[in-house]
């Protein structure tokens, strides 16, 4: 599992809530690896729209960057988990610019078909807000996420979602109940 965390803050409520989900995983169900976006080189802060991953047809990104190297090796992972909180009704910053960068592992194929190898993985995301469920923009987030999972033909996404967040790690020792939702989503991750 690549784990892809994509707050601008590295201990703030998604990264702890995240936290909380990967220690819940069944012992030994998976390897984890985990990436802070925030560090990890865009040299275009996101898709240049350069389409040279069309250009060379084998699902790779041609940037010399970072963000090009982890995409090339995101067919490797069954399972990719994006943490990220919800910032201004949607995804984080950091979150969409990876997330744009997708493009290189989608061939548009001469007969205007698509292939990817994004078909047999599983995306899912843990996030958090300010808001609720109804006013952050978390709706927006599940809606996009959906649109990309239907246009690649994967699995329906994952979500484990705590809004009105303060200080989620207060709210962890404080209710017994997150950490049990956090065991249920980190079982369902791996099945």
């Amino acid at each position: 599992m690549l784990v892809l965390y994509g707050s601008g803050r590295a201990n703030g409520n998604t990264a702890t809530l995240t936290k909380l989900v990967l220690s819940q995983l069944p012992a030994g169900s998976v390897e984890v690896e985990e990436i802070d976006l925030r560090k990890l080189e865009n040299k275009f802060g996101g898709c240049s729209s350069c389409y040279g991953c069309q250009k060379v047809g084998n699902y790779r990104c041609v940037q010399k960057d970072e963000t090009a190297a982890l995409i090339n090796r995101l067919p490797e992972f069954d399972l990719v988990l994006f943490a990220s909180p919800v910032y201004f009704f949607n995804f984080s910053a950091q979150t969409k610019a990876f997330m744009d960068r997708l493009m290189a592992l989608l061939k548009h194929e001469a007969d205007g078909s698509m292939s990817t190898p994004l078909a047999r993985m599983k995306f899912a995301y843990v996030m958090t807000s300010g808001g609720d469920e109804n006013d952050s923009g978390v709706e927006t987030a599940k809606v996009c996420a959906g649109y990309l999972a239907e246009f690649a033909a994967m699995p329906p996404p994952q979500f484990f979602y705590r809004g009105n967040c303060v200080d989620i790690a207060r709210e962890i020792a404080g209710d017994p109940s997150l950490a049990a939702a956090a065991a249920q989503f980190a079982e369902e991750l791996v099945k």
